[in-house]
């Protein structure tokens, strides 16, 4: 699966936070706590008309359940739930009057997306941003990805298959290079199951870290388990420029693989004072930018931090209805 057509899909960590008072340092309790919010919150974004729902997965590892106090048999558990959630929901939904609807317009079933967050992601102060952990080995960044793969393609807890992995908020160069390598390295893991890399971006076409997303994307597109590049929880006023330093890699290799993007709405995340700052460039919906990213090449686009269902039903309605 190398291409969609465009297909929107968007992120679930905002609504998460709308429908359970939660902050992003929670998620991990919260398939704990309150596992049907989550699938309430894939099954809104479906009724919305998203092609592709993201699992809960994407700060949950096997260390930060067990700094909350799990066991370890438990933080495992616990992680594969997230998939088993997002399945269950678009089971639901395929069950629904929306679904057959879906079905009777001949509309391929949505997919499913396992979400595996940066290193970043998993330290909880904002760097995944930044890649600000330089001085964390390259070996403790393999281990951290390889291990959440491991622990959430276990065949026997996980019957159903999902149908794509997303490396979400690569904000480095490095990094990207070291998943690249844990795909390589493990193809029995997520065997036969696509892998897009989504980087956080920042102006003048550079991710988080600051190397060029031209860089990033030339670096790892020749692995043949990657089949799509993009960008995530970047302001949208970015994103073309990004778009486009991807897309010229992509053609510099002459390679065929899915572009895509899913930015957050505009606003910044304060990481002092553990809340979202508004500025000007938040003003415009994120589906006023759309035609410009299907443009350049898009054929995936979505929403991530701060959109919401009602932000992925504009996107349905401008770009394919």
């Amino acid at each position: 699966m190398a291409r969609l057509s465009r297909a929107v899909f968007g992120a679930r960590r905002t609504s998460l936070s709308a429908a359970a008072a939660l902050s992003l340092n929670t998620r991990n309790s919260v398939l704990h706590t309150d596992p049907e919010a989550i699938k309430a919150v894939h099954v809104a974004y479906l009724n919305a008309g998203a092609d592709i729902i993201i699992t809960s997965s994407y700060q949950a590892s096997l260390a930060g359940f067990v700094r909350e106090g799990f066991s370890s048999d438990d933080a495992k558990a616990l992680m594969r739930k997230s998939t088993a959630l997002a399945l269950q929901a678009r089971r639901e939904f395929l069950a629904s009057d929306l679904g057959s609807l879906r079905a009777a317009q001949g509309k391929d079933n949505p997919l499913v997306a396992v979400s595996l967050g940066s290193y970043g992601a998993f330290r909880c102060d904002g760097s995944e941003g930044t890649g600000a952990y330089d001085e964390v080995p390259d070996n403790t960044v393999y281990r951290y990805h390889e291990e959440r793969m491991r622990i959430l393609d276990e065949r026997d807890a996980v019957t159903e298959r999902v149908d794509l992995l997303i490396f979400e908020t690569i904000p480095t160069l490095r990094e990207a290079k070291i998943i690249s390598d844990v795909l390589t390295n493990n193809p029995d893991l997520f065997a036969d199951v696509p892998a897009w890399i989504s980087f956080r971006g920042k102006e003048n076409g550079l991710v988080g870290h600051g190397e060029t997303i031209y860089e990033c994307v030339s670096a790892v597109a020749r692995n043949e388990r990657i089949a799509g590049v993009g960008v995530n929880c970047t302001k949208p006023e970015y994103v073309s420029e990004l778009l486009v330093g991807a897309k010229n890699a992509l053609q510099h290799l002459r390679l065929d693989k899915a572009l895509f993007c899913y930015p957050n709405s505009g606003e910044e995340w304060d990481e002092a004072g553990r809340c979202w700052i508004k500025d000007s460039s938040a003003a415009k919906d994120v589906s006023d930018w759309a035609d410009e990213w299907v443009g350049i090449g898009a054929t995936a686009v979505g929403g991530c931090c701060r959109t919401t269902p009602a932000t992925i039903a504009k996107l349905r309605h401008k770009l394919i209805t």
